[in-house]
């Protein structure tokens, strides 16, 4: 009779090892805020290059409102402010002087002011006020932004000669020959400089 004898075991190598599935980590709360967080501080980056930047400041002030601790939301959130305010003050400009240029003086200094308000330190603007003050006879307006403007660039000799010129309107002809002769020690060449300094008396 044949004798029945099992089966030697399978070898080790020979025994499929199976797989074992590992589940991820559930995020904390403080990784899922700031996961949201991201969303809108990208939403707020893509605003930012189209010149959206109102719906760039909302987005960028709700990614704090989701996580406080992003550096960069509040970095790129002061931009964008300050980018809405630079071109919100555009816009003021080009209204200023369109007035201007219409006789409407009184527009004009509304819109004026308003800009100087959001951007004071645009030169452009600090230019373009110093015709307006200038026709509206006020002087002192006048002299404060061409100041604004020589504290910008101090060796900018055309200033110096416009503040002459203000100073010989009020009739200041001292601190107005002071002018014209400072914008001489930056420009010895200037001719505008030299032709006012010889009209003096």
């Amino acid at each position: 009779a044949q004798v029945y004898s099992p089966a030697p075991p399978p070898k080790k190598d020979q025994i499929k090892k199976q797989k074992t599935t590992t589940t991820a980590k559930p995020k904390s709360a403080s990784q899922m805020r700031k996961a949201e967080a991201d969303v809108f501080f990208q939403k707020g980056l893509t605003a930012m290059g189209k010149q959206d930047y109102q719906t760039a400041i909302a987005s960028f002030e709700k990614s704090i409102e989701k996580f406080a601790g992003g550096v960069a939301y509040y970095h790129y959130l002061d931009q964008a402010r300050q980018l809405l305010k630079e071109h919100q003050a555009t816009e003021l400009i080009d209204q200023t002087r369109t007035y201007y240029q219409n006789k409407k003086l009184k527009e004009a200094i509304s819109c004026l002011q308003q800009a100087l308000t959001l951007n004071p330190r645009n030169q452009e603007l600090l230019q373009l006020s110093v015709t307006i003050w200038l026709a509206a006879k006020h002087f002192k307006h006048a002299e404060r932004a061409l100041l604004a403007m020589l504290e910008m660039e101090p060796g900018n000799a055309d200033y110096y000669v416009e503040l002459g010129k203000l100073y010989r309107e009020q009739s200041d002809l001292i601190r107005a020959r002071e002018q014209f002769m400072i914008a001489l020690q930056w420009n010895k060449r200037h001719t505008e400089a030299h032709r006012q300094l010889n009209m003096l008396p």
